[in-house]
This record gives structure tokens, C-alpha cells and sequence, in this order.
């Protein structure tokens, strides 16, 4: 790749990666995932935020406390749950790059060997 313009390179890596979101190979999940999960956690305080006023508008104790809890303790157990499905995701893109870097030391080795 020494032989291409920095111009020509991005080109070509703009079309690799063009070409490899159709074929599956770039994952927008992750980045899907960190939208949800803001989306989540709104849903999750204003479930909390509700189930704090309902408790105090009814005089339930038992729904003040929960409403609070869920508001904090479920934004936590959301959060866990965003991350362990990135983590996943990370870990597949590194395996990938791994996979991408062995496949280019075999070309070289090849080349080198005079078998390319």
C-alpha cells in the first residue's frame, strides 16, 4: 500500500468499508446500543420519577422507596446490561482486526518467501 496517495488510501478504505457494512462485516450495533441506551435510562428515571410522585400523592411509602430504587438501582442494572451486550461486540471487532492483521502477515510471508 506504500504505492498509493494517502488520497487514494482513504478512498480505498472508504469503499472497503462501504463494502463490508453490506456484507456484515462492520457491526453498527454497538453504537446502536449506546442510543438505547440513553433512551433506556430515561424511560427507566421517568419510571421512578412517576412511581415516587404516585407514592407521595397516595401517601404509599412502599412506592416512594421503590420509585427511588428503581430510579437508581435501575439505571445501574441498565447500564450493566448496555455494556455486557458492547463488550460482545468489542470483543468480535478485535477478533476481527486480529484476523485481518494474520491474513496480511501470511500475504507478506508469502511474498517474501517468493510464494506470492
Amino acid at each position: 500500500m506504500s504505492s498509493l496517495s494517502k488520497q487514494d488510501g482513504r478512498k480505498l478504505a472508504t469503499e472497503n468499508s462501504f463494502d463490508s457494512f453490506f456484507r456484515f462485516e462492520t457491526l453498527v450495533s454497538a453504537r446502536l446500543i449506546k442510543h438505547l441506551y440513553f433512551a433506556g435510562a430515561v424511560a427507566v428515571t421517568l419510571a421512578g420519577i412517576l412511581s415516587f410522585s404516585m407514592g407521595l400523592k397516595f401517601g404509599d411509602g412502599s412506592l416512594v422507596v421503590g420509585g427511588i430504587g428503581a430510579s437508581i438501582l435501575g439505571n445501574v442494572l441498565w447500564r450493566f446490561i448496555c455494556e455486557v451486550m458492547i463488550l460482545a461486540f468489542r470483543v468480535y471487532e478485535t477478533l476481527r482486526s486480529m484476523d485481518d492483521s494474520l491474513a496480511t502477515i501470511e500475504e507478506d510471508l508469502s511474498v517474501l518467501s517468493g510464494r506470492g
